[in-house]
């Protein structure tokens, strides 16, 4: 028992300290308020509940009461106390003047007395539900064996979550004066809930059916009265997988949210609002607009050109190209900016070949790591990478105003012809970007021969033949040695 709460404090510490993490870094955009609160008081904080990363943040540092959210942090300690969750509960007699203060409060019950016996996963699922406040208290005696000792539990654990601006004085949250959180201390709370998945099981519940007790005869169901999980409201949201509400005069309309769609999670912490209409209009504008806001895109492609590195032994080129092996997408707004680190040698020799790994970049989307990808030297393979593309337009136009001068020798020198049509062809295909080894003519002939061995050699002394000049020349050798063959960056 004993390890398994390490395990699931540990689990909760990681997710809570990732989004400690990303409210700490300076880089990360938080981005503008795309809806207008009901007040300005208001607190809001959305954030991506997978990376921790902060979306909106309005007055979410500010201490607030929290009313029934409290109960967030009273379940996670019960679910990390190691507890039969099966195992049966007695109301105790400590407990008379707290349902007393609760009924005088006008709480949300169960409708517990002294002396019932009842599971805990039945005050867990009447807790998180219908927001039961006597349910809490029940558990609150049940670990910390007084409510008092039980909140100091409270405390120390909101402290070990990274909370700042967070102080419990209750189990349940019915009593305001000195109970007060942030939206930003809620998120980190809520993260370690949401990593528990007996807790999202029971908050993603709509309604539960409660067991007789030795002092209640017959089973009866509760409901949630959550608008967002209501498949019949207006504001039912199909993506929103578990609700905590929580109400009183003083903290007005409060809620905690987490939705998933298309794999991708957003946690949401409201606190403040004044009425219910606001509260899940609020929830559904906000939600819906991260969902259309955010997406899977491209980052880097394997065409463009990432960075450079120089090269030596090379007099015509002070540095090589360098581009992404393969391409890398990630997760995130249209607006963010994609930004490098680079692990690459201060230079490389001229006579690396094309293709070669050069090195290794690093990708980040606003400021957060998507993923590393190897950096290459340019390479012809795909035909996407030729860094001088207007050289092989130059010497198709003369290969063409060859062949047209060589026309009414086709009888005589036919062999000469061909060499023109194919060597057309050949040239023609590094312009489009076609290796010359797969490029394929469109007349009969099947495929043109690859600039490889003998044909290179011919190559070469058909584009002497036809009067290719010298400049023309050396940059068309340049063009199929370095990219071709691979075999020098540098003409």
């Amino acid at each position: 028992m004993f390890k398994n709460t390490i395990f699931r404090r540990m689990t909760a510490l990681v997710l809570t300290l990732a989004l400690a993490a990303a409210a700490a870094l300076p880089g990360l955009a938080v981005y503008p308020m795309p809806i207008q609160t009901a007040s300005e008081t208001e607190a809001v904080y959305l954030f991506n509940a997978d990376t921790g990363k902060t979306i909106l943040n309005q007055n979410a540092d500010q201490q607030q009461y929290v009313a029934s959210l409290t109960k967030l942090m009273t379940a996670l300690l019960l679910l990390e106390s190691g507890k039969d969750l099966n195992g049966e509960v007695t109301v105790p007699t400590a407990l008379t003047q707290e349902f007393r203060d609760i009924q005088n409060a006008n709480g949300t019950t169960m409708g517990l007395r002294i002396g019932e016996t009842v599971r805990r996963i039945d005050l867990l699922n009447a807790m998180l539900i219908v927001s039961a406040n006597d349910a809490a208290s029940v558990i609150a005696y049940d670990v910390g064996g007084s409510v008092l000792d039980f909140v100091k539990q409270m405390n120390a654990r909101a402290q070990e979550l990274g909370c700042t601006g967070t102080n419990f004085t209750c189990a349940h949250g019915l009593f305001d004066y000195g109970n007060v959180s942030t939206a930003q201390d809620l998120a980190k709370i809520a993260a370690a809930c949401a990593a528990n998945q007996t807790f999202a099981q029971v908050a993603g519940t709509a309604s539960y059916v409660l067991p007789a007790t030795n002092l209640r005869k017959a089973e009866h169901t509760i409901s949630s009265s959550n608008s967002l999980m209501n498949s019949e409201s207006a504001n039912y949201r199909e993506y929103v997988r578990w609700v905590k509400g929580g109400f009183t005069t003083l903290a007005g309309r409060c809620i905690v949210a987490f939705a998933e769609k298309d794999g991708h999670t957003y946690g949401l912490v409201i606190l403040g609002c004044d009425t219910p209409d606001h509260l899940f209009a609020e929830c559904d504008d906000l939600f819906d607009w991260a969902f259309a806001s955010f997406a899977d895109r491209p980052l880097v492609d394997t065409q463009t050109v990432v960075t450079t590195v120089d090269l030596t032994k090379c007099r015509t080129e002070p540095a090589v190209e360098l581009y992404a092996a393969a391409p890398v997408s990630g997760y995130g707004h249209a607006d963010d900016i994609v930004t490098y680190s680079f692990d690459l040698p201060e230079s490389v020799s001229a006579t690396v070949k094309s293709g070669s790994v050069v090195g290794t970049a690093t990708v980040y989307l606003d400021g957060d790591e998507v993923g590393t990808v190897d950096l290459v030297s340019p390479c012809t393979s795909s035909g996407a990478r030729l860094r001088l593309p207007h050289l092989a337009v130059h010497a198709v136009a003369q290969l063409q105003l060859a062949a047209h001068r060589q026309t009414g020798q086709q009888r005589q020198g036919g062999r000469l012809c061909q060499r023109l049509l194919d060597g057309h062809r050949i040239v023609q295909g590094l312009a489009l970007g076609i290796h010359p080894a797969a490029a394929q003519t469109a007349a009969p002939g099947g495929l043109v021969f690859g600039i490889h061995g003998p044909h290179r050699t011919e190559f070469f002394k058909m584009l002497f033949h036809i009067g290719v000049g010298a400049a023309a020349f050396r940059q068309i050798a340049h063009l199929v040695d370095a990219h071709c063959f691979g075999t020098s960056l540098c003409s």
